[in-house]
């Protein structure tokens, strides 16, 4: 008896030591997940703020916002590079989706160009679930096109990228926990450019 006290004694003092460290990473870990949760809501904001302000036409304030975009994501940049653990949860995956959003918005409208992963430092994962939510507000973009008068030249090329976005990624079908959301962003960019395609045709009679 004496011997098993002996071993579960050893055993009680052990786990205190270990369960008084445990306490401690995981408190900061939640104080990193609350600083990240700080830092992805401003990217979210930011990013939300340079979209609208492309859609109204404000590019000076669309570029001020980028600004901030820019500067909040290196900040969540920092602390995930402090802390790899958190890169790949469902939370920064969300943050940094938005973050690609935007500027890849922002790219094709204002500089006619696409801007790849590599560019902007984030992984394969945000960058397509962003590019993929692109499709709708491309699909914004091409309605405010028509409602301007503008060249239907312009307006089909808009729409052109919509659709060759939607080919090259219709065909990621991987579950949610490689990618998560995909298949139902995918379902959902091509109930969009369907219902814009049938408009266009619509507006092309119309203007023979």
């Amino acid at each position: 008896m004496s011997w098993l006290s002996s071993w579960v004694s050893v055993i009680e003092s052990k786990l205190s030591e270990e369960s008084s460290r445990i306490n401690e990473v995981l408190s900061a870990r939640d104080s990193i997940r609350e600083n990240l949760m700080r830092i992805g809501r401003e990217v979210v904001r930011d990013s939300g703020y340079v979209i609208t302000y492309i859609h109204s036409g404000r590019w000076k304030e669309a570029e001020e916002s980028l600004r901030k975009l820019r500067g909040n994501y290196a900040k969540l940049r920092e602390t995930l590079s402090k802390h790899p653990c958190y890169e790949f949860s469902n939370m920064v995956i969300d943050y940094l989706s938005e973050y690609a959003e935007a500027e890849i918005f922002y790219n094709l409208v204002k500089n006619r160009k696409i801007i790849v992963p590599g560019e902007l430092g984030i992984d394969y994962v945000p960058y397509v679930l962003g590019l993929l939510d692109v499709i709708g507000e491309l699909k914004r973009f091409v309605l405010t096109l028509l409602s301007e008068k503008k060249p239907l030249s312009e307006v089909n090329e808009f729409f052109r990228l919509m659709e060759i976005i939607y080919e090259h990624f219709q065909h990621l079908d991987y579950p949610d926990a490689v990618l998560p959301s995909a298949r139902r962003k995918i379902d959902v960019a091509r109930g969009v450019i369907e219902s814009l395609r049938y408009l266009l045709i619509e507006v092309s009679l119309k203007t023979r």
